[in-house]
């Protein structure tokens, strides 16, 4: 077959059979079947969508009740006399949180604890002796 602006054309040669192609029949009931399934992809598209928009609504007002809820503890620990205090223990090698009393200088609030944090040095001290044994090199 060639194609001239628009319009197909045939061109045989004498003598060559020419394959006939035919398309498969549709059945009515696969048309019929494939309309039926479109409403029900619809409405389970638009129940997605309306699903989507109610927990980003959740997220939004959950993250307004955090907000509120921080700036009412910040504005507490103002007019109170703590402080808040991040460092690193240099045994365990983790993160401390202190909150300190700043008229006495007193500790209120150590985490983790100081049995958590004795703990976690020991893990560390027996990692160190293991390097080297569990792993290649001793970095």
């Amino acid at each position: 077959m060639i194609e001239k602006h628009g319009e197909l054309m045939a061109s045989v040669e004498i003598g060559k059979n020419i394959p006939v192609v035919t398309a498969p029949p549709v059945a009515s009931n696969r048309v019929a079947a494939n309309q039926s399934v479109l409403p029900s992809i619809r409405q389970a598209a638009e129940q997605f969508a309306d699903a989507k928009s109610a927990t980003v609504r959740q997220i939004t007002d959950s993250a307004e009740k955090v907000h509120k809820a921080l700036d009412a503890i910040n504005d507490k620990l103002h007019q109170s006399s703590t402080s808040l205090a991040f460092s690193v223990d240099s045994d365990s090698q983790r993160m401390v949180i202190r909150v300190t009393d700043q008229e006495s200088g007193e500790v209120l609030f150590t985490f983790p604890g100081e049995a958590a944090l004795k703990v976690a040095a020991q893990i560390n001290k027996q990692l160190d002796s293991m390097k080297g044994i569990l792993f290649d090199n001793q970095s």
